[in-house]
């Protein structure tokens, strides 16, 4: 399967989306959550330990993430440039309270 390749190539994060919607879900300029593929796609990047970012997740996909992740220790970093992004990131802690969230910001 690629994703154990891209395992054995030393990748151990990934988004799931940027602005826009793909196979696996929508970022944050739409609205829909993640598809079944986005969901079992989660599942696979957890069972092999490749954290998900969720910093383009809209709100929908991130609640679909949480609900899909299952170890506690799974941390779900996010990042943003702007007190507005900062607020929303941590408002979305309350969603998700089995995972970790990081948060990571830059001027």
């Amino acid at each position: 399967m690629m994703l154990d390749q891209i395992v054995q190539d030393g990748v151990r994060m990934c988004t799931l989306t940027w602005n826009g919607a793909n196979a696996l879900g929508s970022g944050n300029l739409t609205s829909e959550g993640l598809t079944g593929f986005g969901r079992s796609m989660v599942r696979e990047l957890e069972a092999r330990e490749i954290i998900v970012d969720v910093s383009h997740l809209n709100d929908e996909g991130f609640k679909d993430v949480c609900k899909v992740v299952e170890k506690s220790r799974s941390p779900l970093p996010t990042r943003m440039r702007d007190r507005y992004a900062l607020i929303r990131a941590i408002s979305r802690i309350g969603s998700c309270a089995r995972s970790p969230i990081a948060v990571a910001s830059w001027a």
